[in-house]
């Protein structure tokens, strides 16, 4: 039997031995071939884990048909990640959310328990049946995987969970070796696969917690394991793949370098070929979805691989009869050479969809002819999943349409040809990420934003006839947040909302989507907008009350020494040191990108003023003071040798990019930050220079926009330059040269007398006020280590430097001014709402706000992490408006108002380190380091 269908066959019996296996498929209209696999196939009504099984197949044997309503919903209180699934087994369902997780009766919506948690959960839960008790393993941002019981929700007797170096924000897969099991498990029963944040891949003792074994990547680990005849496959955002032995932790194989910007949110998909006559029969693959690494400013750049990219690949056509061995008569099948022919002959650096053998890890070749159409903004497309035919299925753009829209929906690849079939068509923006799963004979599917949001296709009926569409869930009265809501556009829930504060940065969806339907006992379950709604043919539309927020959390105490986080700073700077010159951070995460502080886009014509006031904020560290001012700030937690090669790696940086001279230091030169190599046209660009990213390190005049959409110049200096010419002289010069250098910077300090800049500028955007105030403190203190002044209040700046500081502390708002605008032409600034105040706030500035606002930032702290729980998560995988990743100035502005504001203490802000965003250079991690070395006890 295929390694497939041994996991589809005892699924329950791996997983939750005892629970209702109906050991029967629904009938097929397949081939004679399809029709030996699914004798052979049974697979499991059960939805015990992500994606449904070890292999992550997205399937059961569950149909739920017709046009379906709602039977009952639920508004949940605490924030639902973006990519969590729903859980469904032994007639229950479980969901994890940001504050812990939660059990309800599958049939009646009653809520059983939760769970709570004092971080969020990093994903799903897995179920799993030990010595005749349902226990839910719940992975965690605290670093642990939580086993719960099923029926009472109480942590499990004799189980301590093991803590990684880090949160996992991957589903755990649990073998428990009873039953049919896989090949494997009998030997290593109750195992734990789990994959964290830290870069490893853990084998844990589902009894006891322990660790058994641990394999190290090179990157963090946000795609969740899959595993099949005793190997666990993991992908990481390293740029690989491995396949590890689950029984002794040791890697099989390591893929080749794959293409993209790494790998997050979704999973591997094992599939074995078990067609009969097929050219890969008995085979099996390891499927793997890639992600982009765009030009910066998003789908208009030239290096997006969809829109201009869908008229190069129009045309498939009719191509007769289906393969014998592969589809129904049912199925129309066409010829999608354009596509093939496109990634095959001309473009493979831009293939998506990646084929590696199980046997060896080596990439299947020709390409697959699957384009990204449903791949948001700078994400990943969603894995295909694995029909009740052994059919591959995922979304196809068969042809072009409007809006950068594409033709085609749901079709079926024949694996290693052009044919695909056309089971379903649908004319929409090709990047709209739908969701799919199957049960059965038939695929449900969620696109959830903007058309045909949630249906069901039978793949064995001709197209035409094979399909339902469902009454829209958000329709129904009550199926509302807090999260998701905006007066101007309420459909859109653009922004979250408390009282009449509106804060939220995770809304409009159109990203990465957690309406994957789990068919389950007669209904589907799925969560859309923090609502978790049960589907039925019935439809009864039951408002139940909301599932508040528990009462009790389980502690996140995290172990870490002050000597473990010197280490990791150590280990930070030394990658800087080795690597030289860096360039900037390069971060494409979506549609917002392009307004973020991209100061030369201003299009007068264009008809809605969709800016953020900012200085080139997505080039992250693009001014020499960055580096300047972090790494001299680390200088006192360094061994005396690492702070000699410090000061000479800054000497060489302050000799090639002068501070008091250059503003940006261009994408020409200099290592990556990012751990994958650049795409051709990337590279290209950086190269010979663009508006987008310069090569050239002159500033030109910056300008931000005002309250009304006009446009400002505040002059052509960053400010906060001189925080970094201080803080290096301090640490590195001696009063001579301290003196040279404040003398070669004076004339750069920028003032708001004389341009555009007024004072509600500078209240409307806080962030560019902190750069200022930061500015000035760095010219005063710069100007008394050259010898000018005994005392920063001698200075003839210092006047200006008291009145930018209180007119920051005055002024401190923690709700975002911009809803009372018009939302057209502000609605992007939503993306920076709870990082707006401490952005480039420095110890000074924290100490200020701290003995006048303290009270008042601790609260719109304990607001911010309610409604932006995963904030000190880099590259979260939602953000505001058309995009997937989140932004890296959350995590950085409010650890730094934890630590500089309200002065927690060591043993707090450990929680909230978590790892590097890049692979070299990230500081704002390495000043998150020094900012916890520097709490108290």
């Amino acid at each position: 039997m295929t390694r497939i269908a041994l996991c589809l066959l005892g699924l329950v019996g791996v997983l939750l031995p005892g629970v209702g296996q109906t050991g029967v498929m629904a009938t097929t209209a397949a081939t004679a071939g399809s029709a030996a696999q699914a004798a052979a196939l049974q697979p499991a009504s059960e939805w015990p884990t992500l994606a449904a099984n070890p292999q992550r197949t997205s399937h059961n044997d569950v149909e739920v048909r017709g046009d379906l309503r709602v039977d009952w919903y639920r508004v949940i209180d605490p924030y639902v990640d973006a990519k969590v699934q729903v859980i469904a087994a032994a007639g229950r369902v479980f969901l994890s959310t940001s504050q812990g997780l939660y059990a309800f009766d599958a049939a009646t919506g009653t809520e059983l328990w939760v769970y709570g948690t004092e971080l969020p959960l990093g994903h799903s839960p897995t179920v799993a049946t030990i010595g005749g008790r349902s226990i839910v393993y719940a992975p965690g941002f605290d670093h642990r995987v939580h086993a719960i019981d099923a029926a009472t929700g109480a942590p499990v007797e004799g189980y301590t969970p093991f803590e990684a170096g880090a949160g996992f924000e991957t589903n755990p897969l649990v073998l428990t070796g009873a039953g049919a099991g896989s090949p494997g498990e009998a030997g290593n029963p109750n195992l734990i696969i789990a994959a964290s944040r830290d870069g490893q891949v853990y084998g844990l003792d589902a009894v006891t917690g322990a660790k058994r074994w641990s394999v190290q990547t090179g990157g963090p680990i946000r795609f969740s394991p899959a595993y099949d005849a005793g190997r666990a496959y993991v992908a990481s955002d390293d740029g690989f793949a491995y396949a590890i032995d689950a029984r002794t932790g040791t890697v099989v194989w390591k893929s080749a370098a794959l293409p993209g910007a790494g790998f997050s949110t979704y999973w591997p998909v094992i599939w074995t070929d078990t067609h009969r006559a097929s050219p890969t029969s008995g085979q099996t693959f390891i499927l793997l979805t890639l992600s982009k690494k765009a030009a910066t400013y998003g789908w208009w750049g030239p290096g997006t691989a969809y829109h201009q990219e869908n008229d190069e690949m129009e045309g498939c056509a009719p191509a007769g009869a289906p393969p014998p061995y592969l589809w129904s008569g049912a199925t129309a099948v066409l010829d999608c050479s354009p596509i093939f022919d496109y990634f095959n002959q001309r473009r493979p650096d831009r293939r998506n969809l990646i084929a590696l053998r199980a046997t060896d890890g080596t990439e299947v070749t020709p390409y697959a002819p699957v384009n990204w159409a449903g791949a948001s903004h700078g994400g990943q497309k969603h894995p295909p999943i694995v029909g009740g035919d052994g059919v591959l299925y995922t979304e196809i753009g068969y042809n072009h349409g409007g809006n950068g829209g594409c033709t085609g929906w749901i079709a079926g690849w024949a694996f290693g040809t052009a044919r695909v079939s056309r089971i379903w068509d649908d004319a929409g923006a090709c990047d709209e990420p739908p969701a799919f799963t199957s049960g059965g004979n038939l695929v449900y599917w969620g696109e959830g934003v903007n058309h045909q949001a949630w249906g069901t296709v039978d793949v064995a009926r001709p197209p035409g006839r094979n399909a339902w569409t469902w009454q829209d869930p958000r329709a129904v009265p009550g199926a509302r947040t807090k999260y998701f809501f905006n007066p101007n556009a309420p459909d859109l829930w653009l922004a979250s909302r408390f009282g009449d504060a509106t804060n939220g940065v995770y809304s409009y969806y159109d990203g990465v989507t957690n309406q994957s339907p789990v068919p389950y006992r007669g209904r589907l379950y799925l969560v859309n907008a923090n609502v978790l709604y049960a589907m039925s043919p019935e439809g009864r539309s039951r408002q139940l009350p909301a599932a508040t927020a528990p009462a009790t959390r389980a502690a996140a105490a995290i172990s870490l020494t002050r000597d473990d986080v010197r280490r990791r700073l150590a280990t930070e700077v030394e990658k800087i040191v080795e690597a030289g010159h860096l360039r900037p951070g390069y971060y494409n995460f979506g549609y917002v990108n392009r307004w973020l502080g991209t100061n030369h886009v201003y299009r007068p014509d264009a008809p809605r003023t969709e800016v953020i006031a900012g200085d080139r904020m997505t080039d992250y560290f693009h001014t020499p003071g960055d580096t300047l001012a972090t790494l001299s700030a680390a200088l006192p937690y360094l061994d005396a040798a690492l702070q000699a090669r410090v000061k000479t790696y800054l000497r060489a940086e302050q000799a090639a990019y002068p501070v008091e001279r250059v503003a940006h230091i261009g994408w020409r030169d200099g290592a990556r930050r990012e751990a994958w190599p650049d795409p051709p046209e990337l590279a290209a660009i950086m190269r010979d220079g663009s508006p987008e990213m310069p090569v050239t390190t002159p500033r030109e005049t910056i300008t931000y926009p005002t309250c009304c959409a006009t446009w400002v110049n505040i002059g052509p200096f960053p400010p906060d330059a001189f925080d970094g010419a201080w803080r290096y002289a301090a640490a590195v010069l001696d009063p001579a040269g301290a003196r040279a250098l404040f003398d070669a910077m004076k004339p750069r300090l920028p003032r708001t007398a004389g341009t555009d800049l007024n004072d509600l500028s500078l209240v409307l955007w806080p962030y560019i006020l902190n750069q200022y105030i930061a500015g000035y403190r760095g010219y005063l203190e710069l100007e008394r280590l050259a010898g000018y002044t005994r005392d920063v209040s001698e200075s003839t700046e210092y006047a200006e430097y008291q009145r930018l500081l209180a007119l920051r502390v005055d002024h401190f708002d923690a709700n975002s001014p911009f809803a009372s605008f018009r939302a057209e032409e502000y609605q992007h600034n939503f993306v920076l709402n709870v990082a707006r105040n401490f952005m480039w706030l420095t110890p000074e500035l924290g100490e200020a706000l701290g003995a006048r606002q303290r009270e008042a930032v601790r609260a719109a702290l304990a607001e911010y992490d309610a409604v932006a729980p995963f904030w000190f998560v880099p590259k979260y995988e939602r953000t505001y408006e058309e995009g997937v990743g989140h932004h890296l100035f959350d995590r950085w502005a409010l650890f730094l108002a934890r630590a500089y504001v309200i002065g927690a203490p060591f043993g707090e802000l450990v929680k909230y380190l978590d790892e590097p965003a890049f692979a070299r250079g990230d500081l704002f991690y390495i000043q998150n380091l020094i900012a916890t070395l520097a709490a108290p006890d």
